[in-house]
This record gives structure tokens, sequence and C-alpha cells, in this order.
């Protein structure tokens, strides 16, 4: 089932989170945020593996990211509408059910049909899970203080904000990686995901936003309307920490523990009709120190997207 959690990633279809906040969902984790992930879809229309295969997929990157539990909604595949009120009523629950401080969503001007849709649903969603009167049945309101859009792998975003993610970066490849029906050349027919093109695009992107900044890795997001700044404050400087300066880490066989209690509940995230739930691991273990947000120096600001 969906859980509290912190930050919540919302994703079109099981590897979108990974590709475009990967990155920051680790690095959360690793600090001690509770981090939750929500596919929209089981992305049954794609072309390569079935749903079988691509929700254990999820899962195991799910484990690589740190990730406290994984769900699906189950909505269709290619048939996502911002204007449907039942996949904003399932959302809404969602959001009601895991009461997140923070969500990620795709951004509005990702060319992928699916994904603009989802950002029209939960920018909207998060609005009316809010509102005590719409769809009471779904649960008691909330309403997320931060929403951040993530860019989607075919798109050049001009970023609001760009957070420091070379120590987390090797997550999120391991992430992708897991997403072996998608990615690997050797698991399929070709296509352009899995030609070496694709991820190496999303890699050469993230060091892009990384250079803006000054570092070697970084992700980029947009904000949907005004960026609250003591949002952002903690969300990257609170987490757990160890003696000293470090973020506490987590050993080898922990983490191993933690993937394998992941992939024994794959189960349930394949079997559930509308929401399946697995967990991950409860407890994130540290990849290195963590690094504070920078905000890109050079070029104005974008316009401020829709606001929740």
């Amino acid at each position: 089932m969906v859980r509290p959690c912190d930050v919540l990633a919302v994703g079109a279809h099981p590897d979108d989170v990974e590709l475009g906040c990967g990155g920051l969902l680790a690095r959360l984790a690793a600090s001690g945020r509770s981090v939750g992930i929500v596919d929209l879809t089981a992305g049954e229309l794609g072309t390569r593996g079935d749903v079988g295969e691509r929700s254990g997929e999820a899962v195991a990157a799910a484990a690589v990211l740190g990730a406290a539990w994984r769900a699906c909604l189950g909505l269709p595949d290619g048939g996502l509408h911002g204007d449907d009120e039942g996949q904003l009523a399932a959302i809404v629950e969602a959001l009601r059910a895991g009461r997140p401080r923070v969500v990620l969503l795709p951004d509005g001007d990702d060319p992928h049909p699916d994904h603009g849709a989802a950002f029209r649903l939960v920018v909207q969603a998060c609005t009316w899970s809010g509102v005590r009167r719409w769809h009471p049945e779904a649960g008691d309101p909330h309403r997320p203080r931060l929403l951040l859009t993530y860019p989607g792998p075919r798109q050049a975003l001009e970023p609001d904000l760009v957070v420091d993610v070379s120590a987390s970066h090797a997550a999120k490849r391991e992430a992708c990686a897991a997403h072996r029906s998608q990615f690997d050349p050797a698991a399929g027919p070709p296509t352009h995901l899995a030609s070496g093109h694709f991820l190496a695009a999303v890699d050469g992107r993230d060091r892009a936003a990384g250079n803006l900044v000054g570092v070697e890795y970084g992700e980029g997001y947009g904000a949907v309307g005004a960026l609250p700044a003591d949002e952002l404050a903690w969300l990257l400087t609170t987490g757990v920490r160890g003696p000293g300066s470090g973020v506490r880490a987590a050993s080898q066989d922990a983490r191993a523990e933690q993937r394998a209690f992941a992939l024994q509940e794959d189960r349930a995230y394949q079997d559930a009709p509308q929401v399946g739930a697995v967990g991950a691991r409860d407890e994130a273990g540290s990849r290195a120190e963590r690094e504070g947000v920078r905000t890109p120096d050079p070029g104005p600001r974008t316009p401020e997207r829709e606001g929740a």
C-alpha cells in the first residue's frame, strides 16, 4: 500500500522517475528522507518487456535508489488524460495516503503525450487533494508544499534550479540499468531506448546541468509556481547524520538484504488491480556526503509554470 513519505516521485511509466530524478531520489534516501514512488501506468504498451517483467525491474530499481515503497496505480498506458476525473481521483487518493511534503513530477513541456498528461493530472491532484469536499471518500485532505518538475529524456529543460547529484549518480545509473527489458541491447528487438545512445544522452544532459553550477553531475528541475526557499532548505539540508559531517552509511550486506526483500515483494506490485506497492528499503544508506542545492548562474529564469 501507499504509505506516508516525505517525498513522492510520480512517473507515467515504470522507468520515468529513474531517468528524470533518480539522482535526487538516491541522494534524499541516503540522507534519511522517506521516498515513495508512484507509477501511474504499468508501461504495458512498451515495445519490449511485459507487465510482469517490468514490475520486477521497477522493484529492483526502487531498491537501488533507496525508496521506502513503490506503487502502480494501474492507469492505462497511452490513455492518460488531464481532464479524466477517475484518473484524477486515483492520484488524489495516493496523495492523501502518502501525504508527501514534496512532489516530483514530469515537466509540462515534455513532448511525450503521457508525460504531459501526467503533469496536468498531478498538478490538479495536488490542489484537489487539499479540498475536503472533493471526493471525501479518497481520504483526509492533504496538500503538498513544493512541486518540482523533472525533464523527459527527449526534452531540453532550462532549469529553475540544479541539484548536485554527483555523489548519487552511480545509483541513478544502476537503477536505470535495472530496467533491462528497456535498455539492454541483448534483451529484445532493436529500439532507440536500447541503442546505448539513449542512456548516453541522459548522462550527457546531467553533465550539462552540472556544468551550469560547476559540479560533475546535476539534475535540473522546474518550479510549479513560486519556489518556497524554506521548503528547498528543508528538502536538502536535513537528514540522518552519522559521526562528524558525513551521512550515515549502510553496509553492503544491509543493502543486499534490502534489495532481496524488495524483490520478494514484487508479487504485490504485479497483482494489485489499482494500487500495488512494494517495500524497497525503509532505512536509507548513504553513498556519499550530501551536497547543497545550487542554482544556475547564467541566463534568465524561465517563466513560472502553471500553479498548483
